[in-house]
């Protein structure tokens, strides 16, 4: 374990993207009526929002680990689509096995969505070179 935190690439590139898919493991391990009511908050965001966001952020944090690579941008990005769908899927499988919690195709569809909706975030960061550097 000390070996992987002496390893920079694990360390600012893995581990987040480890740590954010644990915090999404937890969170849909909780049972509904013990999550924070949104009520309390004063409005209510779309289930749908939610998900698209939460696999948005994961998928920032898969490119910006895959990224490192020296390989094509679309490569990337679909092995980054690719990856985060397969958790989301896993994800609601694990969902079927909480109490009060269920498995929803439509959720799947907007963990789906969050992770495509990084695309044009993978073209800009693409074409954004240090100069003298030619964008990959």
């Amino acid at each position: 374990m000390v070996e992987l935190l002496k390893n920079k690439f694990f360390v600012f590139y893995l581990l987040p993207v480890f740590v954010y898919m644990g915090l999404i493991f937890v969170m849909s391990s909780i049972p509904n009526q013990y999550l924070v009511p949104e009520k309390s908050l004063g409005f209510s965001v779309p289930q749908g929002i939610k998900h698209t966001a939460e696999y948005f952020v994961l998928s920032m944090l898969l490119f910006r680990a895959l990224a490192q690579r020296k390989t094509n941008i679309m490569t990337t990005f679909l092995l980054v689509v690719v990856l985060s769908t397969i958790y989301g899927i896993t994800d609601e499988i694990h969902q079927a096995f909480v109490p009060t919690r269920c498995f929803s195709f439509y959720d799947m569809a907007f963990n789906f969505f969050g992770s495509v909706a990084i695309f044009p975030v993978c073209l800009i960061i693409s074409r954004w070179k240090p100069k003298g550097e030619k964008p990959r």
